[in-house]
């Protein structure tokens, strides 16, 4: 099933890509060899795009982005400075915060990790020192996954094991609690406080 849906997300990749080609769209030599790498690579190459800095790849990740469902043209377009595409990601990442359903993914914050930069690190810094700590005697150690996360998403936020998931992919040395850590959440809360101390030049 996942090679399944791999497979289709990569087919629509493509798909759009060709369509991308059929419009008016004036292809720089950049734009060219991005083309040539989606069909090989699929959306992996459309965000590694993103980190070039090729500002003459907007106009083709523009039109990339109108003609398909997927959001890896959107994100390197944030990445690369386009600000309607990186205000609508902030403005789904704002959502996210107010939606009360616990879902699998939480598309705004998924974005948003994934652009990081300043913008989204201030972000999420932002969004942190908004968790409530949670009273250790809340959680009881005999529930289950599940129940635990319930309790946790009442007590701080719909989602903050995903948010705080979404976080560690960000940075290449995400802050690790301790094995016998009786309180997982707010112990993870503080470590990431304590490690933006250490990183303040990506918030300032």
């Amino acid at each position: 099933m996942k090679n399944l849906r791999i497979l289709f997300m990569i087919l629509m990749v493509l798909t759009f890509t060709i369509f991308a080609f059929s419009q008016d769209v004036e292809m720089s030599d950049s734009s060219i060899s991005l083309a040539e790498k989606i069909k090989t690579e699929g959306g992996q190459a459309i965000l590694d795009a993103g980190d070039t800095g090729d500002q003459t790849l907007i106009p083709y990740l523009r039109s990339i982005a109108k003609n398909s469902k997927t959001p890896w043209a959107q994100i390197a377009l944030a990445k690369l400075g386009d600000k309607a595409e990186l205000d609508k990601i902030l403005k789904e990442f704002d959502a996210d915060l107010t939606d009360e359903s616990f879902t699998s993914i939480k598309f705004g914050m998924h974005k948003l990790s994934l652009v990081k930069g300043k913008i989204a690190f201030k972000k999420f810094y932002e969004v942190l020192n908004q968790l409530k700590p949670l009273p250790k005697t809340v959680i009881p150690s005999n529930l289950n996954n599940k129940q635990r996360k319930n309790i946790a998403d009442k007590y701080n936020m719909p989602g903050v094991y995903l948010f705080l998931n979404y976080l560690g992919q960000m940075v290449k040395d995400p802050p690790k609690l301790e094995p016998n850590s009786q309180n997982k959440t707010t112990d993870l809360i503080n470590l990431w406080k304590e490690w933006f101390a250490k990183h303040k030049e990506l918030i300032e």
